[in-house]
């Protein structure tokens, strides 16, 4: 039975792989590269200085409060500069979105994991065309500082270049110093012949101080003044230099995403997907409507007009005269198109840009013929024409693998009844019921992108109406009080879902004002595992747990420690660490080896979540030790606390702190594995908590659950594949689904077996 077993979990794998594989689209662009149209113009601009800066959201320079005056004085006061806010497409992380603003194309989901494993061979754009490769074919000389993704994605484009990595989000201070360190030569003060024709500098503080604090940390303001002060180091640099030179600058100042009001990204809210976008030219003057725009209570983030992220592309290569990459969807942003002098090398611009679209659809000749017909047009009918065909190729830029989506849909069915069947061969039918309401629940909302959005509501509800109808069973009153008080709590600890996600909750109105009460918190979350289970190294273990996390929440002040930068915080959790391995090895039995694993997830929980784990240590006191309900309270008590801790359904939700715990640099393997457990630490807290009775009993239907769940939402999104919402909410919550299944799942097994053993 355990060899069918073993088979069935393998066969499931191959059969979540390879509907992925077909789902995820492939992209269709063009291979080859461009080169050139006949209606391609002359150069505007002679070198170009674009500056990155990660997670720019549009509200950061262009509001009222905003701490870039220079770029406000520029954009608003002035004829040398535009500004809009962008369209950063879902997913938005920086590895798919540096593909759309360099190569104009909208990139698969799948980049998301590309973008975590920053494998080489997976993230090179090598044999794809982009701006930087037709720099490279018209001799353009290119220098690069900053995030190291461009260095694995453009491996031999750059004459001169140094990455820093991106993955480190503690650290908001060198990762810049580091770029900004190399305008002494850059930018030479005898104002000789520049070493570079285009500079790109990636900037990475913005992003980690939103993904460390949030954008309304104190922290973001020094930041944002620090980018606004090298934004006019450079233009003030450029100004004389293309007066000396007779020449003409452009500086791009692009958000490649923007943030929630967590501080982080990779789903599709407005705070998102609103990025910044600058455009400056210190010797050229552009004529501007006043086109601040009104943000509207749908999008409060767009205070500036709104283009596409991919426009960026063929603005650039136009008005530097090069050919617009071959697989672009951009268009030139109509504003620039007033930088040539003459209406008859803008109309140019246009046809160029006209050409290159049309080229997507169809052949050389029949290209032609259609630019021909477009020519007799005014520039603004054109401009319409590129806005239509632009949103014809952004719906047809993928495709699915319908064969390979329809067989793994297939196994994951085989699997799922045969999971099905020994289940019904060990329990009774009676215990499968239990289930019923369950699966019944798990249909109706895996085909709906509210429910999905707002699931934890889904769980909320079954919990406390399970609690509740306790008292049916001639349960205590007080005792189901009780709970319900203790769930109501764990409920509104931290606010989550997609539309309310920014409401108030208990950590915005108590915990994170209250040093004092967050402390106690911690303090008393460390040591209830080590008093469930005593020993010197769990104590040593809580303590130093404590001191790690009140060391690194630099809004609890410390008596008579005046400053803590000094402490080696990294050195703290390694010893934690060795002190959980020797703890564990002293003394393998049941209650010590899980109150090891309880303050290792307590090391990789935020601070502010800490005290959730002395509600669910109060709560699980009060729990039956035996039954089918008591399974049933543990069984949704998982989801709950997943959603409890500040999680959702969204990629944005996916905290990154907390996987850098104890490490002093990136390993895709160690942070992966950091990631994983604080992510499901709630889910693991209460999976190793349940009786050990239940343990072993329960462990075959909560597989055919989770793998019950995976079947319907991967039916779900083969049917909803062209729905609106498929990329910014079924594909997340597809990827969530494969980790509690697979991930999630077999580690639960493999810990609950463990602790049986040792029971």
């Amino acid at each position: 039975m355990k060899i069918l077993y073993l088979v069935n979990f393998v066969l499931q794998l191959l059969g979540i792989i390879i509907f992925l594989i077909g789902f995820f689209p492939h992209k269709n662009d063009s291979t080859g590269i461009a080169e050139g149209n006949p209606y391609t113009p002359a150069a505007v601009i002679d070198r170009v200085v674009f500056i990155v800066v990660d997670a720019f959201r549009s509200d950061f320079p262009f509001s009222g409060s905003s701490h870039m005056p220079f770029l406000q004085s520029i954009i608003f006061n002035t004829t040398h500069g535009l500004g809009f806010s962008s369209y950063a497409r879902s997913p938005t992380v920086t590895m798919p979105r540096l593909k759309a603003l360099t190569t104009g194309t909208v990139p698969g989901f799948l980049d998301v994991l590309l973008n975590i494993a920053e494998s080489e061979a997976t993230s090179s754009l090598t044999g794809q065309d982009s701006w930087l490769h037709q720099l490279k074919t018209h001799d353009k000389k290119i220098a690069f500082y900053g995030d190291d993704t461009w260095l694995k994605l453009f491996p031999k484009a750059f004459t001169d270049y140094e990455g820093t990595t991106s993955f480190y989000v503690a650290d908001y201070t060198e990762v810049d110093n580091n770029v900004t360190r190399h305008f002494d030569h850059l930018l030479p003060s005898s104002f000789d012949t520049l070493s570079w024709d285009t500079l790109i500098l990636h900037y990475l503080g913005v992003d980690h101080i939103g993904h460390f604090q949030g954008p309304s940390s104190p922290l973001m303001i020094t930041k944002l003044k620090e980018m606004d002060d090298i934004v006019a180091s450079l233009y003030h640099y450029l100004e004389k230099y293309d007066k000396l030179t007779n020449s003409h600058s452009m500086i791009f100042l692009v958000g490649d995403h923007g943030m929630n009001e967590l501080g982080n990204h990779g789903g599709s809210s407005v705070g998102e997907t609103t990025a910044a976008l600058s455009m400056l030219f210190p010797s050229l003057n552009v004529s501007k409507k006043k086109y601040v725009h009104e943000p509207s209570p749908e999008n409060p983030y767009q205070l500036m007009p709104m283009v596409e992220q991919v426009d960026i592309v063929p603005t650039l290569c136009l008005l530097s005269g090069i050919p617009i990459p071959k697989s672009s969807v951009g268009r030139i942003v109509s504003p620039a198109i007033q930088l040539w002098e003459s209406n008859d090398e803008a109309k140019n611009a246009l046809l160029s840009n006209l050409y290159q679209l049309l080229s997507l659809k169809h052949s050389p000749e029949k290209t032609l013929e259609a630019v021909i017909e477009y020519k007799k047009l005014t520039n603004n009918e054109i401009m319409e024409a590129l806005q239509r065909i632009q949103q014809e190729l952004v719906v047809k830029s993928s495709d699915y693998s319908l064969r390979k989506m329809a067989f793994g849909i297939t196994i994951l069915g085989l699997c799922t009844i045969f999971n099905f069947f020994f289940t019904v061969m060990e329990y009774s039918v009676i215990d499968i019921l239990h289930f019923t309401p369950f699966v019944v629940l798990t249909i109706v909302y895996m085909f709906s992108s509210s429910f999905i959005e707002e699931e934890h509501v889904l769980w909320y509800f079954s919990c406390l109406s399970l609690i509740f109808f306790q008292v049916l069973n001639e349960a205590s009153l007080l005792t189901t009080g009780y709970q319900l008080c203790l769930l109501g709590i764990i409920i509104r600890w931290n606010q989550t879902g997609q539309k309310h996600a920014g409401l108030r909750d208990l950590v915005d109105d108590f915990i994170s004002p209250n040093p004092f009460l967050k402390a106690v918190l911690c303090i008393g979350s460390s040591f209830i595992p080590s008093f469930r289970s005593p020993s010197p190294f769990s104590f040593l273990s809580s303590f130093l747990i404590a001191t790690y996390k009140i060391l690194s929440d630099g809004s609890i002040q410390i008596p008579l420690v005046y400053s803590t930068n000094s402490i080696d915080r990294i050195s703290i959790v390694q010893v934690v660490w060795c002190t959980l391995i020797a703890g564990a090895l002293a003394s393998p039995h049941f209650k010590n080896i899980r109150c090891q694993l309880s303050l290792f997830l307590l090391l990789l929980t935020r601070i502010e979540n800490m005290g959730l784990y002395i509600i669910y240590d109060v709560l699980q006191r009060t729990f039956p030790k035996e039954g089918n309900y008591a399974y049933l309270l543990y069984f949704l008590m998982e989801p709950v606390a997943f959603f409890s801790q500040g999680n959702s359904n969204s990629l944005a939700s996916i905290d990154l702190s907390q996987a850098y715990t104890g490490i002093r640099s990136y390993s895709i393997y160690s942070v992966g594995i950091l990631l994983f457990c604080s992510t499901f630490s709630g889910p693991l807290w209460w999976s190793f908590h349940q009786p050990k009775d239940s343990i072993k009993k329960w462990v075959r239907p909560s597989f055919f659950f989770s793998s019950f769940a995976l079947f319907i939402l991967s039916l779900s999104c083969y049917f909803f594949r062209y729905h609106l919402f498929i990329w910014s909410v079924f594909s997340p919550k597809l990827l969530y689904q494969v980790s509690w299944t697979i991930l999630y799942g077999l580690t639960k097994f493999l810990l609950q077996t463990l602790l049986v053993l040792l029971a």
